[in-house]
């Protein structure tokens, strides 16, 4: 079972969450501390039969680094029309967060993708917990998936926390005070 403070997997739903498509985070497994985060990007939609498009905002409200690389999947199925490379900062609009998009003419042929791997740079990051996001209500909808001109909104995000040598000690704690309960 995954730790669950990894919560890098959750995918956070909303109210119209029937018609909107999700962004799912699965991550790498927990860096070593001072090392980067890695994290595999998925979207996916239970009311579209398939996706012939995806823009995404990815969100950070950080100064560290982001990277992202398309997967190979993502990559072929959409070069064939449209694979913009991923675009920092998008001209100042989306401060420390990164655009990613493709289309390809009759789509994809399902209605999931896995659409590359974000990379957050941990070093210097204050401990806790810090949010990744992708919202197509805070990004003035351009989160989202489509098909023959049909677009559904993109949600979904994803807590990393640098320092998991603190959240150990946490842990070990609660299991301390368990032990004393018990005898």
């Amino acid at each position: 079972m995954k730790n669950l403070m990894a919560m890098a997997i959750a995918v956070l739903g909303t109210a119209s969450a029937a018609f909107a498509a999700t962004a799912t985070f699965t991550e790498w497994g927990p860096p070593l501390p001072g090392t980067p985060w890695q994290l595999d990007l998925w979207v996916s939609t239970t009311t579209l039969p398939n996706i012939d498009a995806v823009d995404l905002v990815i969100g950070w409200n950080e100064p560290q680094d982001l990277a992202f690389a398309y997967s190979a999947e993502f990559t072929a199925a959409m070069t064939t029309y449209l694979l913009n490379p991923p675009q920092y900062d998008f001209f100042g609009y989306y401060t420390n967060e990164v655009y990613v998009a493709g289309a390809k003419f009759g789509g994809i042929g399902a209605n999931s993708i896995r659409v590359g791997t974000l990379t957050v740079q941990t070093a210097g990051l204050t401990p806790g917990f810090h949010t990744i996001t992708i919202s197509s209500v805070t990004d003035q909808n351009t989160s989202g998936v489509s098909f023959l001109g049909e677009t559904e909104p993109v949600f979904g995000s994803a807590i990393i926390y640098p320092e998991p040598a603190s959240l150990a000690l946490v842990g070990l704690g609660a299991l301390a005070a368990l032990r004393r309960r018990r005898a």
